[in-house]
């Protein structure tokens, strides 16, 4: 089943939450979390895959898609859920990346 990212009701006026300022960035690439299989939630664990997921992305774009110098910096295994084997996550996450806009 594959959800839509739905952003937070606040009730503070201009106050936007970690969470939400890291689903606006992704958006603003083309970029959905579920489709690797980030799952929507409130709690800190999903907080936390979504900081990773972000961090990811921005590590992507610093070293342009360079494997190598990723796994140097210890980004070795993509964020994908459920993690396969490590050939196989980095073609999915590679793939979700490149179905973005401005990303690959």
């Amino acid at each position: 089943m594959h959800m839509k990212m739905m952003l937070v009701p606040i009730q503070a006026p201009n106050r936007i939450t970690r969470r939400d300022r890291y689903l606006i960035e992704l958006r603003r690439m083309g970029l959905d979390p579920g489709g690797i299989g980030w799952s929507d939630g409130l709690d800190r664990d999903a907080l936390q895959e979504l900081e990773m997921i972000v961090a990811w992305v921005r590590r992507w774009r610093a070293t342009g898609g360079d494997r190598l110098r990723m796994a140097r910096q210890g980004f070795f295994q993509p964020p994908v859920a459920p993690a396969a084997d490590p050939e196989n996550d980095w073609r999915r996450f590679v793939r979700w990346l490149r179905g973005s806009k401005g990303c690959a």
